[in-house]
C-alpha cells in the first residue's frame, strides 16, 4: 500500500478507473455467456420440452378416447354405433403409437429417459388390457367385458 501513497492523485485515480474498467468488463464478458447459456437453455426448452408436452397431452387425449368408445362399447346396441367405437378405439392406438414413434425421435437422457421408459410400458399395458376388453366383448359376454373393464383397464 506504501507505493500507492507515493503516486500521484492523477496517477492513483488512473489506477482506480482503469481497475473499475477492468472489472466492468469482467462482469460484462460473464453476463454475455450466461445470456448466451440461457438463450441456448430456452431454446431446447420451447422446441424439445414443448414438443414432448404437446405429445404427451396427446397421448391423454387418446388415452381418453379409447376409455369413452369402450364405455360406449358397452351401452350401445347398433351395428353402426358398435363399428364407429371400435373404429375410434383402433384409430386412437395407432395414434399413440405415432405419438411414441415422434417422442422416441425427440431422444430423452436422465430423468426424461426415465419418463418416457415408463410411459412406454404403461401404453404395452394399456394395450393389452384394452385387446382383452375387445376380446372378451367379441366373446359375447358382456358382463365379463365390463369386469374386464373396470378390473384390467382402468387401473392402467
Amino acid at each position: 500500500m506504501l507505493f500507492l501513497s507515493n503516486m500521484k492523485i492523477g496517477a492513483r485515480l488512473a489506477l482506480a478507473f482503469g481497475a473499475f474498467i477492468v472489472l466492468l468488463l469482467a462482469i460484462c464478458g460473464y453476463s454475455a455467456w450466461s445470456s448466451s447459456r440461457l438463450a441456448s437453455d430456452l431454446e431446447a426448452t420451447a422446441n424439445i420440452d414443448l414438443s414432448r408436452i404437446q405429445l404427451a397431452d396427446a397421448l391423454q387425449q387418446q388415452g381418453g378416447i379409447v376409455a369413452r368408445a369402450s364405455r360406449e362399447l358397452l351401452l350401445v346396441d347398433g351395428a353402426g354405433q358398435i363399428k364407429k367405437q371400435r373404429e375410434l378405439i383402433k384409430k386412437a392406438l395407432a395414434d399413440t403409437d405415432e405419438s411414441i414413434t415422434k417422442l422416441a425421435a425427440l431422444g430423452a437422457t436422465g430423468e426424461v429417459e426415465q419418463a418416457f421408459a415408463t410411459v412406454r410400458e404403461t401404453k404395452e399395458q394399456y394395450t393389452k388390457a384394452v385387446a382383452k376388453f375387445l376380446e372378451t366383448l367379441d366373446a359375447g359376454n358382456p358382463d365379463d367385458a365390463r369386469t374386464a373393464l373396470l378390473i384390467e383397464l382402468r387401473p392402467v
